[in-house]
């Protein structure tokens, strides 16, 4: 082989690996996209805090306001409290009338059942909903996915631009992890039913705040086979490293919320 065409070659072959180079860079660079799901899901944990301070958000109050999903236009806000440890969840709503208190409505899971009260209505069992669904939604499913052996089954760009979809599959359900490309915080989840092709409930996260070094989001937002179910705003949030269980049921405090 001459020396001139080993020159040439060498030379050619220096400039397709360059070009190869500056290609993978330009991937790399453009796209912030972890091509290994099970490590999208462990920079999710960490962009929440990491998985420590994530724990301690299993117990909590917090005090806002929820919006009455109606076709009028005018808005109306409801206090609304809520009440969650673990997977033991209260919240009390208590709407106005003319500028004063009217109904006051609880709302409160024990872990198996779900119960409602109000003083209009009285007590009576509802279906659990998104109360039994309290696991898979902020902040235990940041937990859940972070439990030994659970990992993302695929890792998918979503329809549209910076998110990204961790999709997980748990008994008869599949879950969708959606996040946020740019700030790398969870957006919404996607609950679908592999029995059941209508089931489909989505919570969504936004207006972030910043709780002792954790993001929480203010405002939730559910919708249930497409159609609104909750929207609330959470304007003060306290971590708690317990709450008893008079906390957790319906309490003569709630009861004294109503206007006879």
């Amino acid at each position: 082989m001459s020396e001139s065409f080993t020159r040439i070659f060498t030379g050619r072959t220096a400039i397709v690996c360059a070009f190869a180079a500056l290609g993978a860079l330009l991937v790399s660079s453009c796209s912030d996209t972890p091509r290994n799901p099970g490590r999208a899901a462990r920079r999710l944990v960490q962009a929440h805090g990491g998985a420590r301070r994530i724990e301690r958000l299993g117990t909590f109050t917090a005090k806002g306001y929820t919006r009455e999903l109606t076709d009028t236009v005018v808005v109306k806000s409801n206090a609304f409290d809520v009440y969650r440890s673990g997977e033991r969840y209260k919240h009390v709503m208590t709407r106005t009338s003319g500028g004063s208190r009217g109904d006051v409505i609880v709302h409160w899971h024990d872990g198996e059942d779900t119960w409602e009260w109000s003083a209009r209505g009285g007590l009576r069992s509802v279906s659990p909903m998104e109360l039994g669904l309290l696991r898979f939604r902020f902040p235990l499913v940041l937990s859940w996915i972070g439990e030994e052996g659970r990992a993302p089954e695929a890792l998918e760009t979503g329809p549209a631009d910076g998110e990204l979809h961790l999709r997980y599959r748990h008994a008869d359900m599949l879950l969708s992890l959606v996040v946020d490309r740019t700030t790398r915080l969870l957006d919404r989840v996607e609950i679908r039913s592999t029995t059941d092709t209508t089931f489909l409930f989505t919570e969504r996260y936004d207006a972030y705040m910043d709780l002792d070094g954790t993001p929480f989001p203010q405002r939730h937002a559910a919708t249930y086979r497409g159609q609104p179910l909750y929207e609330y705003l959470l304007s003060v949030v306290e971590v708690r490293a317990e709450l008893p269980d008079s906390v957790l049921t319906l309490a003569g405090s709630d009861t004294a919320k109503a206007v006879r």
